[in-house]
């Protein structure tokens, strides 16, 4: 089944992990950027933290000052940030921005109270490293809000896709500065283990306690009440069926199915059926 790709004019992916391999988030990424190289070439742009030194270089990106130099020349960014440009040292090879976002941390004052009054964000109680994560996020919202501003992109059809809560303070700002441009959100199952033991909760040892069918059930809920959409990537049909209104099944990177949950499963293609055929079975009855 072929997909033709949404008409999009440029794409920012913010995360980590760009150029920065500490876990599966860096995998999911590298593997998704061949597939955006090949549908939208140049127009994505992967923007990462620079936590890298002259002694101590990143293995995955190679610095290209040809890259997006009339912008970088012009670009007005706050005093303590600053951008290297370069490629990817992936499959697809897409264009990378890493940004040094030291600069941020003078102006986080202002930053919290902006994000507390106009979206609710309550910085006053947090913990860890919510400051270093707050700082990027921000800083790679500057350099989105300053690129728009620079091809003039309020017009165009633009969208900006944050990984994990180290960079949604980024959206927000994007929400904030560039409202004309669309935003995703992904998180991943390592936040609801951090919000557990952020509540002093015992997460391994009182793993057996949680209940997966009531979390389904909550998520079903938040996503009618609260007019949210939410994607859910697993393996459980069943769960997928409960959950979805819409049901996409992938192979091998491809989608073969696509539609209304209840009427892909009950006419299932050649590999959903097979999904199904898989499930394990009672003997005199299903699970």
């Amino acid at each position: 089944m072929k997909f033709d790709p949404v008409n999009l004019d440029m794409i920012f992916e913010t995360s980590w992990e760009v150029c920065n391999k500490i876990g599966g988030i860096y995998t999911v990424l590298s593997t998704k950027a061949q597939t955006l190289q090949n549908l939208y070439k140049d127009k994505t742009i992967f923007i990462g933290p620079d936590v890298w030194t002259d002694d101590n270089p990143s293995p995955y990106f190679s610095e290209v000052p040809s890259l997006l130099k009339p912008w970088r020349d012009k670009a007005l960014l706050p005093e303590g940030v600053s951008v290297r440009v370069g490629r990817w040292n992936i499959p697809g090879k897409p264009i990378v921005i890493l940004v040094n976002f030291q600069g941020m941390y003078k102006l986080k004052d202002y930053y919290y109270g902006e994000m507390w009054e106009r979206f609710g964000v309550d910085s006053l109680h947090a913990y860890g490293d919510y400051d270093e994560g707050c700082a990027f996020a921000l800083a790679a919202g500057v350099v989105i809000e300053s690129i728009c501003s620079y091809k003039r992109m309020r017009h165009k059809n633009v969208l900006a896709h944050f990984d994990e809560w180290t960079t949604g303070m980024g959206l927000l700002y994007t929400k904030w500065k560039v409202p004309f441009v669309g935003t995703i959100f992904t998180t991943h199952a390592t936040s609801i283990g951090r919000s557990i033991c952020g509540n002093g909760k015992p997460l391994y040892d009182y793993l057996p306690g949680y209940n997966g069918d009531q979390m389904a059930r909550e998520l079903k809920n938040l996503s009618r009440s609260g007019g949210m959409a939410q994607v859910v990537v697993t393996h459980d049909l069943a769960l997928a069926q409960f959950l979805a209104d819409t049901l996409a099944v992938l192979h091998e990177r491809r989608f073969v199915e696509y539609g209304p949950a209840d009427a892909v499963l009950r006419t299932p293609g050649p590999y959903t059926r097979r999904l199904l055929e898989a499930v394990p079975r009672l003997k005199g009855g299903s699970l």
